[in-house]
C-alpha cells in the first residue's frame, strides 16, 4: 500500500473525543483524532464516501456559541489489521457568522516569550 503524502497546509492538534453522529448512519461511532483551522481527522467504524459534505459543530468553550463549518471528506483509508477507517476532512465553508475567524482565533498560537 502506498503511503499517503502529507498535504495539509495548517497544523493540527491532537483531539480525541467522541462525535455525535446520527444513529444508524455512516457517522455513528465517529471519534476525532486531531483538529486544526483547516479540518479534522477522524476514526470511523464505517467507510464514508469521498467528497461527502458534512456540517460540523465545534464547541470551543462553555461560554461560547458553537462554530459551524461545512466539512468535506478528502481521503479515507482502512487501517491495517483493524476494523475501522482513518478519515481526513477539510473545512470548505463556514455555516455560521464569523465561524472561520473564531476558529482561527481559537487555534492561534501565542508567541513564546523570548529569553533575556
Amino acid at each position: 500500500m502506498k503511503k499517503k503524502s502529507e498535504q495539509r497546509r495548517m497544523s493540527r492538534q491532537s483531539c480525541r473525543v467522541p462525535v455525535d453522529g446520527k444513529e444508524g448512519s455512516v457517522f455513528e461511532g465517529l471519534r476525532t483524532v486531531d483538529i486544526g483551522q483547516g479540518g479534522v481527522g477522524l476514526i470511523s467504524n464505517n467507510a464514508i464516501p469521498l467528497n461527502e459534505k458534512i456540517v460540523v459543530q465545534l464547541d470551543l468553550g462553555p461560554d461560547e456559541q458553537p462554530v459551524l463549518m461545512l466539512g468535506e471528506v478528502k481521503w479515507i483509508t482502512k487501517v491495517r489489521n483493524a476494523d475501522y477507517y482513518r478519515v481526513g476532512m477539510s473545512f470548505c465553508e463556514e455555516v455560521g457568522t464569523s465561524s472561520r475567524s473564531r476558529l482561527k482565533n481559537y487555534f492561534k498560537v501565542e508567541p513564546s516569550p523570548s529569553p533575556k
